[in-house]
Parts: C-alpha cells; structure tokens; sequence
C-alpha cells in the first residue's frame, strides 16, 4: 500500500522517508531508499551518499539504485568509489546508476568496471558507458581495443555497437574481417543495433558465408534486427 501512496504525497512524503533511512530494520531502510529514489528527492542525495558505507550489503545496494533514479551529479565521485565495493550487486548498481547520471567522470572507471570478472557487472558498465556516449568514448575504446583481449574485447565491442556512431561504425565494420570467428560474432551482434542502415547490411551480407556456423547465425539475426 506504501508504494501506491507515496505517489500520491509527492514532496510530503520525503521527510518520512528520510527517517525510514534511519532504522534498523533492512525492509524499511531499503523501502525508504527505493521510493525516495522513484520521487527524485534531491533532499535524499546526501543521506544515500553515507548509506554507501553502511555494512549492510543490501543497504548500499539499495542506495546505489536510488542516487541512479535521482540522477544528481554529486553522487557522480562515491559512485565511483562503490565500483570497487566487496558486494557484486553493489559494483552492479553502481555501474548502471553512473549511466544514469552520464558523468564523463565516470568513463575511465567504468571501462575499468567491464574487466570485472562478473559478467553481470562488466556487462551493466558497458551499458552504462553507452548512455553516457560521446565521440570522447568512441574515441578511447577504439584506442584501446587493440590491447584488449577476452571477454574485455568484447564488452569494448558491444559497447561500441550500444552507442552506434559513424566512427564506431566503421571500426566495427573493420572487424568483420577478425581472424577469430567468436569476435566476428561479436561484431555481427553490435552492428544489429544499427537499424536502417544500409552500409551495415551490405557489410554483414558479405559474411553470410563465413566458414563459422555461429558467425553465419549471428549474421542472419542482426539482418532481422536491421529491419
């Protein structure tokens, strides 16, 4: 019923809110957190800033979300900081609530994020990386590929595909040629992102004979998905 409600009371309910941070109990610090987040109660930035220290995994976790749907850009730096949190769900939360708030600040340790050896978490700081865009980003990630290797390189690739820039683009075009069919693959899924583009379809058609099985499949779906 709370959640329904809370709605409804706008700015009245944040002072309430504000004090459920102050409980004991888990349910009510993290309900507190969750719907002072729905409100974007700039009041609450500041308390949810402390709670990233508080030893209760979930806590932090639930203050990651709530600063993200906030969106204030002070948050931007502890934020970051949570990146390296002990708590996987933390480093994701944090990850996806930097995206959010699309603070360049936030891209060196993002890209540094999606080394983690959570899929999870890699995955949500290339997500997060691609809200925030930007040929800077382009830029940097092109930079580094060539260094990159593993599932790293292919997070890089990916992200690349999310943010779906004329640069971006041709980078990705470059690497229908890889030698390694699983980065093929790769490439084949991020330029399906690309709807309507013609180049990108003339370029993945080229490949509908690839010697691999799984590059040919993954072809074939992103020319569905250019639809």
């Amino acid at each position: 019923l709370i959640y329904e409600l809370v709605p409804e009371f706008g700015e009245k309910a944040v002072r309430p809110l504000l004090k459920l941070l102050l409980e004991e109990e888990l349910y009510l610090v993290a309900t507190g957190a969750y719907l002072l987040g729905q409100l974007k109660a700039s009041e609450a930035v500041f308390p949810l800033i402390l709670l990233l220290r508080d030893k209760r995994d979930k806590v932090r976790v639930s203050a990651c979300a709530a600063l993200g749907q906030i969106g204030d850009s002070v948050a931007t730096p502890f934020l970051i900081e949570a990146l390296s949190d002990s708590f996987p769900p933390v480093r994701r939360r944090a990850a996806l609530a930097l995206g959010r708030l699309q603070s360049k600040q936030a891209i060196g340790p993002l890209i540094e994020t999606m080394k983690d050896s959570n899929y999870s978490i890699a995955y949500s700081a290339s997500r997060a990386l691609a809200s925030i865009g930007g040929t800077e980003l382009v830029d940097t990630l092109i930079s580094i590929l060539p260094e990159s290797s593993g599932i790293f390189r292919y997070h890089i690739i990916g992200t690349l595909g999310e943010i779906k820039q004329d640069k971006a683009l041709d980078k990705l075009i470059s690497l229908l040629d890889s030698s390694s069919p699983l980065e093929r693959a790769f490439v084949a899924e991020a330029l399906g992102n690309y709807r309507g583009n013609w180049r990108v379809a003339n370029s993945l058609k080229k490949n509908l004979n690839d010697t691999s099985p799984l590059v040919r499949t993954m072809v074939k779906e992103a020319l569905i998905s250019l639809r």
